[in-house]
């Protein structure tokens, strides 16, 4: 044993020595809590040491907090030691030897061949503080002396102390800080921060409109260059061992980048009939929403201030050049000219063809209104109607067909059957009749009479008519309903009946759609008003409408010719559906879409679907404007 360690031990009291024989023993029994408190006691409160160089000290140790000292991971932790007694009243010189808790130090202290030395306290610093934050558990024992002299000399004052630190209880995470809302432009970067306390620490999951963000686990959540379709509402759950939280949600608004107006819609020319209604479009983007003006030759036009420009009973005195001046903060643009003129024609443009495509079968009914006649005509107008089902494997739908689909055709008024069909080829008769009609109206052919779809050929009055289509069978599958005007060729005149409307309700689902399709006939252009109808369906008691249909034209060569989502109050929309007798949208916030445009002859299909790709019923409607 070194020299100096030997006249160290053999320098102690027995009284000195028995303690810290007691205590070392104690470390490791059991009912340590309770032995070592009494160990304690005694070393503190009794023990007079004799180092080398040290006189004895009537004075003892006097803590702020109890010995042993008891401490908790992770949390402050602070202890001061002063000295009292008759001899020694205060200390100039202090160490600590052995094992302070990691963490913990002594402050002010150097450490000197393995001691924490204070040197020169002056009367009013004569404390002995141990402080710090544990980071671990376990028990810690050492020895603190104080000296009446300066580097460590003069009467001694021993004492042998630990401390206890436990591990800290469980607690539930609690969100001190919840992250913030932000509102930024496309292309920033955006971060979310939380802060929450717990035991043990809590981790983070973050979560966009509830669905977790993969590898977002952090107290802050970085989004670099956002875009619009970071825009949402962005959470954190915060979990640990005794619990788990969610925080407030946090709102992401991110507006598009300032963009000067650009056109993606130019108004096209135009060669009607007169007496014809006209209707220009247009479309353009750019940030701010651009604000449209209408200009005839020219001059701009009051009140023409929308994305359409509807002229009705459009005569000569409407031929000219039109076209759209698109205006923004960020820059202006101005439209392609349209030109307006007029033609005569007795052959001019009409529906020929309306058809719908959606699913039926089982208990749910395929139904499609239509309207025939028209102003100023008499007498009956031949029609192919078919319900489509087994023929349509042939186009390769995602969704099979009906197998097995039968057809009704209903008044409107009366609720009579005005006809009905069930296997089209189940009589040569309606066989034949429907072959020919297939041939003169251009509609694809059913050759195979042993299929089991559904048409015929009726000459029916002037009014409205229903088709039904059902089943014969519990299977729902994809039906095409189809009204086509069936007038031999070459025998159309302005008093013959023609179709004018055409629409269809139905339950969508979730991500679906519905399509009209319809076909312009005639020389001549045609202005048509479509319509999407959700919301506004709830003011005539239909429930669960689809909340925001968003309509699609597009037409039957390839291309979008027109779309709208919210129809926002367009004054046109309203005197459009007021010239067809159509019923009202309402309120202008609704999310109801419609568009009226003027459509060269050929064929078209418009698509209804939801927005937000929610479900609901919608109603289809295409209108004939006069």
């Amino acid at each position: 044993m070194p020299v100096a360690v030997l006249s160290a031990v053999l320098q102690r009291t027995p009284a000195v020595r028995m303690v810290a024989a007691f205590a070392d023993e104690v470390f490791e029994s059991p009912g340590a809590a309770t032995l070592k408190g009494m160990a304690s006691s005694v070393a503190v409160l009794g023990a007079v040491d004799s180092l080398a160089g040290a006189s004895q000290s009537t004075a003892i140790l006097v803590a702020d907090i109890p010995f042993p000292a008891a401490a908790v991971v992770g949390q402050a932790f602070k202890m001061d030691v002063t000295v009292t007694g008759s001899a020694v009243t205060y200390a100039h010189s202090w160490d600590v030897s052995n094992t302070l808790p990691p963490g913990i130090t002594v402050q002010g202290a150097t450490l000197i061949s393995g001691y924490w030395v204070i040197n020169d306290a002056t009367p009013t610093q004569g404390v002995l503080t141990i402080s710090g934050t544990p980071t671990a558990s376990g028990t810690f024992n050492f020895t603190i002396d104080a000296y009446q002299d300066a580097n460590r000399s003069g009467s001694v004052t021993p004492g042998s102390t630990w401390i206890t630190v436990a591990a800290p209880a469980n607690q539930a995470p609690a969100i001190v800080t919840q992250p913030v809302s932000e509102t930024v432009t496309a292309g920033s970067s955006v971060s979310f921060t939380v802060a929450a306390s717990g035991v043990p620490t809590p981790s983070y999951q973050w979560e966009k409109n509830g669905v977790a963000i993969s590898g977002a686990v952090s107290a802050t959540l970085s989004l670099p260059a956002v875009g619009t379709s970071s825009a949402g509402s962005y959470a954190v759950v915060v979990t640990n061992a005794a619990g788990s939280l969610t925080s407030q949600p946090a709102t992401l608004t991110v507006q598009p980048a300032l963009a000067p107006p650009a056109f993606v819609l130019q108004p096209a020319s135009q060669a009607v009939v007169s007496g014809s209604t006209v209707a220009f479009n247009a479309a353009v983007t750019g940030v701010p929403a651009p604000t449209y003006q209408w200009v005839f030759n020219g001059t701009p036009i009051p009140g023409a201030t929308y994305s359409t420009f509807l002229i009705s009973g459009a005569n000569s005195a409407n031929a000219g050049s039109y076209w759209c001046f698109a205006s923004n903060s960020s820059g202006s643009a101005a439209s392609n000219a349209a030109i307006l003129s007029f033609a005569t024609s007795s052959n001019p443009g009409r529906l020929i063809n309306l058809s719908v495509l959606t699913g039926a079968g089982s208990t749910k009914l395929l139904t499609v209104g239509f309207n025939t006649g028209g102003s100023g005509t008499t007498g009956q107008q031949s029609l192919l109607i078919r319900g489509i089902g087994p023929a349509l494997a042939a186009f390769g739908l995602p969704t099979a067909p009906q197998p097995d689909p039968t057809l009704t055709v209903l008044n409107q008024t009366s609720g009579a059957t005005v006809a009905s069909n069930d296997n089209w080829g189940s009589t040569p008769t309606n066989a034949a009749a429907v072959t020919a009609a297939d041939a003169a109206t251009f509609a694809f052919p059913i050759t195979n009479t042993s299929s089991l779809d559904a048409a015929l050929v009726s000459t029916i009055a002037a009014g409205g008519y229903s088709v039904q289509i059902s089943s014969n069978n519990a299977v729902v599958g994809n039906v095409l309903a189809e009204v086509y005007d069936d007038t031999p060729a070459g025998t159309y005149t302005l008093a013959t009946p023609r179709l004018i409307n055409l629409s269809c309700i139905s339950a969508i689902s979730a991500g679906g759609s519905l399509t009209a399709g319809f076909t312009i006939g005639g020389a001549t252009p045609r202005t048509v008003l479509i319509r999407a109808v959700g919301p506004a369906l709830g003011a005539l008691g239909v429930p669960a409408t689809m909340p925001d249909p968003q309509l699609v034209l597009n037409a039957s060569g390839g291309g979008v010719v027109g779309s709208d989502a919210a129809w926002g109050g367009n004054p046109q929309i309203v005197a459009a559906s007021t010239n067809v007798e159509a019923f009202s949208l309402g309120s202008p916030t609704s999310l109801d879409s419609a568009l009226v445009t003027t459509l060269s002859p050929g064929g078209y299909s418009a698509v209804a679907s939801s927005v937000s790709g929610a479900g609901g019923t919608c109603l289809i409607e295409v209108y004939e404007m006069p």
